[in-house]
């Protein structure tokens, strides 16, 4: 059931092993997304028993795959040279299209390995859609990784603490703390990768989620719970400060921007459905895609619209909506089969 969108016409995308597309990004010079994928189906490992037991018992190897959105064929991404033994469990991905090198981009994932996270780094070869493994880089500072953001340099990303402490922290009222929104654990932090070296540049956040790099390197946004904060980047001492801040309706997940640089996030309307959901009691749960325009003027947003809202019946549990420039929309879900495509 369409809620808002009930014009739209959509239809669902799938392919093997093609499970849990939390985040998609964009490269338009290919007409390409890349999609971020996890077999999520033991979700409720994590409220019986922990983070870490989740982890174990989930599969060890989720995948990146590569949608092309003039055909709409979808393809598994070989990883080359990543250690076999490493496990892999992507999250947020962030995509740098590369104009001075032998890759064609660059590829930042949040990978929740089973000792901590890390963001493992990729040149992306479209010739053959494979991965060649580059570094990675974890730190202290990285204890609940979600979303990633790189700014052009290729070297200076920031990252999302969605909370202070691990899903699996035996730090039980910590945890719940933070997870109810009644205590503030949620973070930014900026790496140099370089210099294998991160630090914490906003701290304080309710349940920090996407994060988006603009165009021009200055303004950077940030989803904290049901607002989206907009920061200007200070390079001089790797700082950022708050410019604004402007509610939404629901929770929302992942940021993406479109040729006219008009946000678009994938988003929770029902938070206690997507626990549950998650949890395999209930069937499906809410999806949402809110678009944020800008003002002509400024960098002000003027204007916070919900355009498409389901009861999850049809695609559950929207995390991300990736706009391709030929006017259609491309959603992935936390736990969903497919990446659900809406014109």
């Amino acid at each position: 059931l369409h809620i808002i969108g009930e014009n739209m016409q959509c239809n669902l995308i799938t392919a093997e092993n093609l499970l849990g597309v939390e985040d998609i990004a964009a490269d338009h010079s290919q007409k390409a997304m890349i999609l971020s994928s996890h077999n999520r189906s033991n979700f409720h490992v994590v409220v019986t028993h922990g983070w870490d037991e989740y982890l174990k018992e989930s599969p060890p190897r989720g995948n990146i795959f590569i949608l092309r959105y003039d055909t709409d064929e979808v393809s598994l991404m070989k990883m080359n040279n990543f250690p076999e033994s490493t496990h892999f469990h992507p999250h947020g991905i962030s995509l740098l299209p590369q104009s001075d090198t032998n890759a064609n981009a660059r590829l930042f994932v949040v990978n929740h390995r089973i000792d901590k996270d890390y963001i493992d780094i990729f040149d992306v070869d479209y010739t053959d859609n494979s991965l060649n493994y580059i570094t990675s880089i974890s730190h202290p500072s990285i204890v609940n990784a979600n979303d990633i953001a790189a700014f052009d340099d290729g070297d200076t990303i920031l990252i999302t603490n969605f909370l202070s402490i691990p899903i699996g922290s035996t730090n039980h009222l910590r945890l719940i703390g933070e997870i109810s929104g009644l205590l503030a654990g949620g973070s930014v932090v900026l790496c140099k990768v370089s210099q294998q070296h991160c630090q914490v540049v906003v701290d304080g956040l309710y349940m920090s989620n996407g994060v988006f790099v603009m165009e021009d390197q200055k303004l950077v946004y940030v989803i904290e719970g049901k607002r989206i904060l907009q920061y200007t980047f200070h390079p001089s001492n790797n700082s950022l400060s708050l410019v604004n801040q402007y509610p939404t309706s629901s929770s929302c997940d992942n940021l993406s921007v479109d040729k006219d640089g008009t946000l678009y996030s994938g988003c929770h309307p029902i938070s206690y459905l997507f626990i549950l959901h998650g949890q395999g009691d209930s069937p499906y749960a809410p999806s949402q895609v809110t678009r944020f325009k800008f003002s002509p003027s400024s960098s002000d947003i003027e204007k916070v619209e919900d355009i498409f809202v389901s009861d999850g019946s049809d695609f559950s549990a929207s995390s991300v909506a990736v706009p391709d420039n030929l006017g259609n929309i491309y959603i992935g879900g936390v736990f969903a089969s497919g990446v659900y495509k809406c014109k």
